[in-house]
């Protein structure tokens, strides 16, 4: 994956990867959650379960072909209860690699995820025409490296990662990331210690709306070390009204 541009002194905004300081989850805890592997079995990305037959992705994990699986069912990287095969991948038409803007991806499988306890759809987020208040409670989850040492990333989580967050809004976010440019494509997410990172990509942002938890947006990109110390997470905002109904569109719903 490229970098974006260079923003602040020796820090750089990526495509993200990983949750830093976060906790083991439970099957069942996070239903919606799939893992994307390669056919040699690798993760690469996450993503959302909005419909029997399709996952909400970013398109920055956009592969150059169909091989690969979505699964979904354990809070284990191995042995996921539901494995299928993947019939079109979806970006967006708009995507920018370079600003890692419109980091949208519908993806569709061949077949139908079978919904029970440990396999459910989430709701897409509605859409939005104002950013949520400053510090919304949000929450994500994915299989990145769950640690950064010495400046490497370590393993990739072998049980699923996820974290409370806070949402905030784009003019704070750009306090700290100073020259990149922020969207309404895009919400920033901050909290103590506690950050997306690599192999997160595409995985899920959720909240409260109308009291139901919903997807609001998708694990996009950070700091290029997964710094938890200042440097907020995007990620891409499902509630952007265009964006929502692209999403819709594509996806059926």
């Amino acid at each position: 994956m490229k970098f974006a541009a260079t923003l602040l002194a020796a820090a750089t905004a990526a495509p993200a990867q990983l949750i830093i300081g976060g906790a083991d989850a439970n099957d069942g805890q996070f239903p919606w959650q799939v893992t994307l592997k390669r056919a040699t079995g690798s993760h690469f990305c996450g993503g959302s379960i909005i419909k029997n037959n399709v996952v909400m992705c970013a398109a920055h994990c956009k592969q150059s072909t169909n091989t690969f699986t979505a699964g979904a069912g354990s809070a284990k990287l191995t042995g996921q209860r539901q494995v299928l095969n993947i019939a079109q991948q979806i970006p967006h038409p708009s995507y920018d690699a370079q600003r890692i803007d419109w980091d949208y991806m519908v993806i569709k499988t061949a077949t139908n995820f079978t919904f029970d306890d440990y396999v459910k759809p989430i709701a897409l987020v509605a859409p939005l025409t104002a950013e949520l208040p400053n510090k919304t409670a949000c929450r994500t989850s994915g299989y990145g490296y769950s640690q950064y040492i010495n400046g490497n990333p370590g393993v990739i989580a072998s049980t699923l990662q996820w974290t409370d967050t806070e949402c905030i809004t784009n003019a704070v976010c750009r306090q700290t990331w100073l020259f990149q440019t922020l969207t309404s494509r895009q919400q920033c997410c901050d909290y103590p210690g506690a950050t997306s990172c690599m192999g997160d990509s595409g995985g899920p942002l959720t909240f409260f709306q109308d009291g139901t938890e919903v997807l609001l947006g998708n694990v996009s990109w950070g700091h290029s070390k997964c710094s938890t110390n200042g440097y907020p997470a995007a990620y891409s905002r499902n509630a952007d009204p265009t964006a929502n109904a692209w999403i819709r569109t594509n996806a059926g719903l």
